[in-house]
């Protein structure tokens, strides 16, 4: 039961990242509306930090790490640096 709830909350926390990386880079540009969304898509990429964590198999959860979080947070972060010194 633990297990499956860990699952859906990964899946939730992933779409959720996906579609605010997604709508950030593809509808908004480079405008504050996506720096909010950039804000935004922390806490579901903290959650999925979290339950990524919790999931048995060693191969799975470094490859959901590297490849989701820490490229997400990578382009994220140069894209909103970029937005802010635009702005500013």
């Amino acid at each position: 039961m633990k297990l499956t709830i860990n699952l859906v909350g990964l899946c939730i926390s992933m779409l959720l990242s996906g579609w605010c990386l997604g709508m950030v880079h593809f509808y908004y540009g480079n405008s504050l509306q996506s720096a909010a969304l950039m804000i935004f898509v922390s806490f579901p990429g903290l959650a999925g930090l979290y339950f990524s964590t919790k999931i048995k198999s060693a191969k799975v959860r470094w490859l959901l790490l590297v490849i989701n979080y820490l490229f997400a947070t990578y382009f994220n972060v140069f894209q909103f640096l970029f937005i802010l010194f635009q702005t500013f």
